[in-house]
């Protein structure tokens, strides 16, 4: 793109959209193309990820590597050979599964090494699921997602 062009798609953006990460905005959709085959998309091709907006008024940021979603906010990682993603900064755990004797790599997200200066917490297979409210009984700390909402309970034992 000419730096005329990019003035001119930032100056559309004005307003409408803040690139976040050195996204830069553009008119159009944004693709999720590079999440397909990953368990968190539907087989219509519906996304299922929470962060999945393709455009704010029918523009999006174009995302440096590592960042996704329609304002580049959302930092990823992938596993392997493209085996499994882990989002919001969490990163990837490698472990063998001996199922049926066969040793085979088997990847998973840890949540808990997300910067959490921010104060959100994510859950998921993915990480991918911002909490909506953050339990804290003084003992154990834990969240609810999906726009749950903790419950005071008396511990039994």
């Amino acid at each position: 793109a000419t730096a005329a062009s990019a003035t001119l798609a930032d100056s559309l953006c004005l307003g409408l959209l803040h690139c976040e990460n050195q996204g830069v905005c553009e008119e159009g959709t944004t693709s999720y193309d590079f999440l397909a085959g990953f368990r968190g998309v539907a087989e219509s091709g519906v996304s299922l990820w929470p962060f999945a907006v393709e455009h704010v008024q029918n523009h999006h940021c174009q995302c440096p590597d590592r960042y996704t979603g329609v304002r580049c906010e959302v930092e990823f990682v992938t596993c392997g050979d493209r085996e499994h993603t882990c989002f919001h900064g969490a990163r990837c755990l490698e472990t063998m599964d001996d199922l049926n004797e066969q040793a085979e790599t088997v990847y998973s997200c840890n949540c808990e090494t997300i910067d959490t200066a921010s104060l959100t917490h994510y859950a998921g297979n993915f990480c991918e699921h911002p909490a909506s409210s953050v339990c804290d009984n003084g003992v154990h700390r834990s969240f609810c997602v999906n726009d749950g909402v903790c419950l005071d309970s008396m511990d039994e034992h």
